[in-house]
């Protein structure tokens, strides 16, 4: 197969799968959930619920049809995957006092699930395939991480129907560093479970603290500080030049040989 029907063979998918994403929540899903939002008395937290997981049923769908990209979830645990679960619920335990909880929970979910799915799983998984297909090298791991977040970013596009450009510039930014952080996890571990956690992690505690009078909490302090730095380090570990093949590479060049 020659470069340029390889790059053809994933650049279609994709593009199809990301018009058709874009078309059926935005076009579809959204309408009707404006409509079940003024028929039966809907919050709007409510109605961003149904729309995020309405969006990730969608994803999930047109990936079965389309992209047909594999969704990495299982992985054996050493020492180092109980640290990273046990250093989650710990940063988490703190917010669990939050009087606004549910909602802190809901934020978390809307987020960690619908956006890793695309983001992560599909986007840089099929980027990272491409990128493959004729051996690993740093430079294909960093563009596919690269590629695959400035795309979800600009995504965030869509929202000027109903936010303001400055505002959607901020989501763009936001969504592009903190990706990295999701991607460098999922890189790392091959399992998308492991990035899901940190992103909703992430959302719940920043909900948590936003919405009520914890803001000034020692302990949730400590821990929104400790997970800036995980993020942080989870970059720096593992985007710093190596040969070594991190265990994402190393599930897809196994799937791509069986």
């Amino acid at each position: 197969m020659t470069q340029k029907s390889s790059l053809t063979g994933m650049v279609i998918p994709v593009a199809l799968f990301l018009v058709l994403e874009l078309l059926v929540t935005q076009l579809g899903v959204y309408q009707v959930l404006n409509i079940v939002y003024y028929n039966f008395n809907l919050t709007q937290f409510e109605t961003n619920f149904l729309f995020k997981i309405s969006e990730l049923v969608v994803v999930i769908v047109l990936n079965h049809l389309i992209t047909k990209q594999v969704f990495y979830m299982n992985r054996s645990f050493t020492v180092w995957d109980y640290a990273f679960w046990l250093l989650i619920i710990a940063m988490a335990l703190p917010f669990l006092k939050t009087p606004n909880l549910i909602i802190s929970l809901a934020t978390g979910v809307m987020g960690g699930f619908s956006e890793e799915f695309l983001t992560r799983g599909v986007l840089l998984g099929k980027f990272l395939g491409y990128a493959l297909r004729n051996g690993y090298s740093y430079r294909k791991l960093v563009e596919s991480v690269v590629f695959s977040n400035l795309i979800f970013a600009f995504l965030h596009f869509t929202n000027l129907s109903h936010s303001s450009l400055r505002y959607v510039l901020v989501q763009i930014v936001l969504s592009f560093f903190g990706g990295l952080a999701y991607s460098a996890l999922y890189v790392q571990t091959g399992n998308i479970w492991y990035s899901i956690a940190l992103h909703f992690a992430t959302d719940f505690m920043r909900t948590a603290n936003d919405m009520s009078q914890i803001q000034d909490g020692r302990f949730e302090s400590m821990a929104l500080l400790a997970l800036n730095y995980l993020k942080i380090g989870l970059i720096l570990y593992v985007f710093w030049p190596r040969k070594k093949e991190p265990a994402l590479v190393n599930r897809i060049q196994i799937d791509r040989m069986n």
